[in-house]
């Protein structure tokens, strides 16, 4: 009995055929992601912290960890992050700018920032759905098989600088991010 149903889920694997697809996508950066550090002494509450950063409209929800510098312990450095249209880009940079200008003349307060350009999460999701339906084909020829699709797993995409597209924005790389969109298909032999 245990032989029969062995050659039986052995005949049904092998009517199955698995085909992989790959392609590579370009997509225009359309976030900048902030990280904002604001050094200060420990007697300043959260809400005066806040306040200072008000015309970045940044606010205690974009607080992401408080803690005291490893060279200075009696100082506290609050770390901010925070998502803004690409488009607000030269705008955000000044205000960055003029935030930290502005603090650079309090005594005892220091700001630095960074930041980063990508693609939106609801951008890559979109291309996925873009990609999808071409990426089945092109499984569905590397499998050789014409049957009906059994399964999909669409693998996650990875992030990098596309360098043949890219620019310098504020000392900055930026330009096309790439995505490496990936699909195993099963299919049922004919």
């Amino acid at each position: 009995m245990r032989l029969l149903v062995g050659i039986a889920l052995a005949g049904a694997a092998w009517a199955q055929s698995v085909g992989t697809a790959s392609r590579a996508v370009s997509l225009p950066p359309d976030e900048i992601v902030v990280e904002l550090v604001v050094v200060t002494a420990p007697d300043l509450t959260p809400d005066q912290v806040a306040s200072h950063l008000a015309a970045l409209s940044v606010d205690l929800n974009d607080l992401k960890t408080v803690g005291t510098l490893r060279d200075e312990p009696e100082r506290l450095a609050w770390e901010f992050a925070f998502i803004r249209p690409y488009t607000q880009l030269n705008t955000t940079i000044k205000q960055l700018e003029f935030a930290r200008a502005e603090l650079r003349d309090r005594p005892g307060i220091a700001v630095r920032y960074q930041f980063f350009l990508r693609a939106s999460p609801r951008s890559v999701a979109a291309m996925k759905q873009k990609v999808l339906t071409g990426l089945i084909a092109d499984a569905r020829r590397a499998s050789g098989s014409n049957g009906k699709l059994r399964s999909v797993v669409f693998e996650p995409a990875a992030e990098n600088i596309d360098s043949a597209r890219s620019a310098r924005v504020f000392g900055q790389a930026s330009g096309a991010l790439r995505f490496e969109f990936t699909v195993t298909a099963v299919f049922e032999n004919d």
